[in-house]
């Protein structure tokens, strides 16, 4: 029995649409373990009054760019009404079917994308991944990184 499997335990689930606000980096997956943290500790600390309303989730959202490089935001998502602060980019993410799984704290967050896109996509046979949409980590307010977070990766069922 494949011990990753029971770690991830994906599911598919639906997912409303969300528009996030946040800052964002061009990177690698090499570089990506390095290069992400660093964009949070910029966007954490930020004072940007009402945008972060008190005690919000945060997402770390994902598209790939060019080649080997992929966009990475750190974002939170916004009252659609509030002005969005210069140095920050809109992200939306799409209402559609998503591949979930609980990712049992930071440290095994590279792990996790490895099996959905190496292991669970090409073994299960139903859905394949929307290169098209973006792939999101949701972080729960106040997550610290021995805490469980959630990843999301865009699925459609194969036969559409």
């Amino acid at each position: 029995m494949n011990t990753l499997a029971n770690t991830f335990n994906v599911e598919v689930v639906e997912h409303p649409a969300m528009r996030l606000v946040g800052m964002k980096i061009r990177t690698t997956i090499p570089n990506a373990s390095k290069e992400c943290p660093v964009l949070w500790h910029e966007f954490m600390p930020r004072e940007i009054g009402e945008l972060f309303g008190g005690s919000k989730p945060t997402y770390g959202v994902s598209t790939t760019a060019q080649g080997q490089e992929f966009d990475y935001w750190a974002t939170v998502e916004i009252d659609p009404n509030l002005p969005i602060p210069e140095d920050m980019e809109t992200v939306l993410i799409p209402h559609g079917e998503y591949a979930f799984c609980k990712v049992p704290g930071y440290e095994s967050l590279d792990e996790a994308y490895d099996y959905m896109f190496r292991e669970w996509l090409p073994q299960q046979g139903d859905y394949v991944h929307q290169r098209q949409s973006p792939c999101f980590e949701h972080y729960p307010s106040y997550w610290q990184p021995s805490e469980h977070l959630a990843l999301y990766v865009p699925v459609a069922a194969e036969w559409t």
